[in-house]
């Protein structure tokens, strides 16, 4: 839950984040098959920054073998 309650607070600040990954023209989309189909892939690097900060607060405040599991591939790294 403490989390999602970071996800939550920076909401605003991960969606303008995104909006710049998307807009960002030194970064364009591929398609790709995912698995699911042909999608348009792009690699969102602000974002990544922004959630890899979240999840390392997040882990200071509630112990780091919490989130153990996470890995940086699991987004797109």
């Amino acid at each position: 839950m403490t989390l999602w309650r970071e996800v939550l607070d920076n909401m605003f600040q991960l969606w303008h984040i995104a909006e710049e990954d998307l807009l960002d023209d030194e970064q364009q989309y591929q398609l790709a098959d995912t698995g699911q189909g042909h999608q348009r892939v792009q690699k969102s690097v602000r974002s990544v920054v922004a959630m890899q900060k979240i999840l390392a607060d997040v882990q200071r405040k509630v112990g780091g073998e919490t989130f153990r599991a996470f890995e940086s591939s699991d987004f797109g790294i």
